[in-house]
């Protein structure tokens, strides 16, 4: 005896709600290291791409065990870091004219 209607496809709600959470992690996330490097850089020290530098500079102390906190650290990081480099990448490509005039501004060090 078949219980149920054989046309009614059943969703997999766990699937659902990670691909959701996933989703909104990307969006929550998006392009961090670039909001966060721009609101910490001084306007002497401008530079084009500084999303992706700091992404870049953060996964090379977490392969160095460089990173403050608990040895666990790494391994949370790690994969955060990876996921943002191409949001902080799209960010920092939009944000580039504004950076070039940034750094154009910057005063001639003697």
């Amino acid at each position: 005896m078949f219980l149920g209607n054989p046309t009614v496809k059943h969703i997999d709600y766990r699937k659902t709600l990670l691909m959701g959470a996933l989703a909104l992690l990307a969006l929550l996330e998006d392009g961090c290291s670039s909001v966060r490097s721009r609101t910490e850089l001084e306007p002497q020290d401008w530079m084009v791409y500084p999303g992706v530098r700091r992404d870049i500079s953060d996964l090379g102390a977490a392969f160095e065990g460089k990173l403050k906190g608990p040895s666990w650290t790494p391994a949370m990081v790690v994969p955060i870091l990876v996921a943002d480099l191409p949001f902080s990448t799209a960010l920092d490509t939009v944000a580039l004219p504004y950076d070039i005039y940034q750094v154009q501004r910057q005063p001639e060090t003697p």
